[in-house]
């Protein structure tokens, strides 16, 4: 077949977009992350609290954690950050999200649907932008995803094994 073209140049870049930056981490003996520490052109330290009786953890920015409405029976997080609302299926998969919950309006969020063995088949993200409502797709198949804009733009992402 065709062979594929040569690595091209990467374009100038600003140095006020980009910057050198690490992350430092610090777990427990049971390996829960503790803290992760960013050091770089905008320093933060985001402080996890794990729960003295499980494995569970929520991040701990103004000290109010708890434990037991954070989490549904089965260990699932009800919310990835305030607002976040995150659904879970009878099989413990993430079957939905809210990332923008809104009072006069449609909710932003992503919807999942997983095949007969449970590998997540679809995600469909929804959002509200200047009065409409912009849909973009992914589909999962083995070795390939197919994304698709809300401006009807189709990415294929082939995944290939050496």
């Amino acid at each position: 077949g065709p062979a594929l073209p040569g690595l091209q140049p990467l374009p100038t870049l600003d140095p006020c977009q980009v910057s050198n930056y690490r992350q430092n981490y610090s777990y427990d003996a049971a390996g829960n992350l503790l803290q992760m520490r960013h050091e770089g052109a905008h320093n933060f330290t985001r402080n996890m609290h794990v729960a003295p009786d499980s494995n569970r953890s929520l991040r701990d920015d103004d000290g109010d954690v708890d434990f037991a409405t954070s989490f549904d029976a089965n260990g699932n997080l009800l919310q990835l950050v305030r607002g976040q609302v995150m659904g879970w299926d009878a099989r413990n998969q993430l079957q939905h999200i809210t990332t923008v919950q809104r009072e006069d309006g449609s909710n932003d969020d992503e919807r999942y649907v997983y095949d007969g063995q449970g590998q997540r088949c679809r995600k469909i993200s929804t959002a509200q932008a200047s009065g409409r409502t912009l849909i973009n797709e992914v589909r999962y198949l083995p070795g390939l995803e197919i994304r698709t804009t809300a401006d009807g733009e189709i990415l294929h992402v082939v995944t290939a094994q050496a």
